[in-house]
C-alpha cells in the first residue's frame, strides 16, 4: 500500500529473471577476467588496495546494468549476488598468482634439467609437502603467507619496497581486507541500483531528481513537515530561488516519465566545508508525494515534462 509521506521502500520484485541471470553471468566473467588481469599486471606493478577497489567498481558497474535491465528491486538479493561474484573475482586473482608461481617453478626445474611435466609436478608437490604440509593451491597459500606482503605505495619489481612486511596472520588479514574491498564495492553498487525509486504501475525506474526549490536552513522543520504531510503544493507559484548559495536547503523531485503521477521528494542541506566545497547532507530521502504534486513542482522550474499518457492505455 502506497502511503503519502512515507519513505520509499523497494517492493522486492524482479521483472525479468532471465535477464538478471544473463547479467550475473556477464558480471562473473568480468570478475574472473579482472582477477586474471590483476595477477598478470601484478608481475610488474600492483597498487595495494587501489587495484581491488577498481576491480570492485567495475564488477559493480556490470552488476548495476544487470539490476537496471532486469528491474530488480530486491536490495539484499542484488547485493548478496554481487558480493559473492566479487569474492570469486578476487579468488581468480589469487589463482592467477598461484599459476604464475607454478610457471616460475617449472621454468627453474627445466633449467636444472627436469623437463618431464609429470616429474616437474611431483617435484613441486614434494616441495610444498615438505615445506608447508600441503600441496596445490593450499600449499601456495601457506607459502604466500610465510613470504608475506610488503606494504608500500605500490608493489613493484622495478623498485625496492621499504614498508612493513605482513606475514602469517597479518597476510591473511591483508588478503581478507582486499577481498572485502572487491566484494563490498560490487555489493554496494548493486544495493544502490536496486534501491532506486521505481514506478510499479509503469514498470519503470524514475529519472534523476530535479531541484525545484531552495530556502533558508531555518525553514527545515517547515519544509520537512510539508514534505511528510503531502503539502508541497503550497510551494507551487513561489520563486524557486535555485540560485541561492549555501548554506541552503534544497528540495528536489523524482518523477515518473511515463505516468507523471508517481513522484518522490528529497530534502538536502547544502553547506560549505573549510575549503569552500559544498557538502550535501540528506534530511529526507525518497518521500512519496501525492499524485500530480511532483509534476506541478517540476513544471514550475521548467524541468522535464514527459508526454502525457495515451488515452485508454
Amino acid at each position: 500500500m502506497e502511503i503519502i509521506g512515507e519513505t520509499y521502500r523497494p517492493d522486492g520484485g524482479i521483472a525479468q529473471p532471465v535477464t538478471l541471470l544473463g547479467g550475473l553471468v556477464a558480471a562473473l566473467l568480468v570478475a574472473l577476467l579482472l582477477g586474471a588481469a590483476m595477477s598478470f599486471v601484478g608481475q610488474w606493478l600492483y597498487l595495494i588496495l587501489l587495484f581491488p577497489a577498481i576491480a570492485g567498481g567495475l564488477i559493480g558497474a556490470v552488476g548495476h546494468a544487470a539490476v537496471d535491465r532486469a528491474q530488480v528491486r530486491h536490495r539484499f538479493l542484488a547485493a548478496t549476488l554481487l558480493f559473492f561474484i566479487g569474492l570469486l573475482g578476487y579468488a581468480a586473482y589469487q589463482v592467477g598468482e598461484y599459476q604464475l608461481l607454478l610457471h616460475r617453478m617449472r621454468t627453474g626445474l627445466a633449467a636444472d634439467g627436469v623437463t618431464d611435466p609429470k616429474e616437474q609436478a611431483e617435484t613441486i608437490d614434494e616441495f610444498f609437502r615438505e615445506k608447508y604440509a600441503a600441496t596445490g593451491f593450499a600449499g601456495y597459500l601457506r607459502l604466500a603467507a610465510a613470504a608475506g606482503v610488503t606494504i608500500s605505495r605500490s608493489r613493484s619489481q622495478s623498485r625496492k619496497d621499504s614498508g612493513p612486511t605482513l606475514t602469517g596472520l597479518g597476510w591473511w588479514l591483508y588478503v581478507g581486507v582486499e577481498a572485502l574491498i572487491v566484494a563490498g564495492m560490487a555489493a554496494g553498487i548493486a544495493w544502490g541500483a536496486a534501491a532506486r525509486p521505481f514506478c510499479e504501475p509503469c514498470s519503470a525506474w524514475l529519472p534523476d531528481a530535479v531541484p525545484v526549490f531552495r530556502a533558508d536552513p531555518a525553514r527545515e522543520p517547515e519544509l520537512l513537515g510539508m514534505l511528510r504531510s503531502g503539502g508541497l503544493k503550497a510551494l507551487v507559484g513561489r520563486p524557486p530561488d535555485l540560485s541561492r548559495v549555501p548554506p541552503t536547503l534544497e528540495l528536489s523531485i523524482q518523477l515518473c516519465r511515463t505516468c507523471r503521477r508517481t513522484g518522490f521528494g528529497d530534502l538536502v542541506l547544502i553547506e560549505l566545508d573549510k575549503k569552500k566545497n559544498p557538502q550535501r547532507k540528506n534530511r529526507a530521502t525518497h518521500v512519496r508525494l501525492p499524485a500530480g504534486q511532483g509534476l506541478a513542482l517540476v513544471q514550475m522550474v521548467g524541468g522535464p515534462s514527459p508526454d502525457p499518457p495515451v488515452a485508454g492505455a
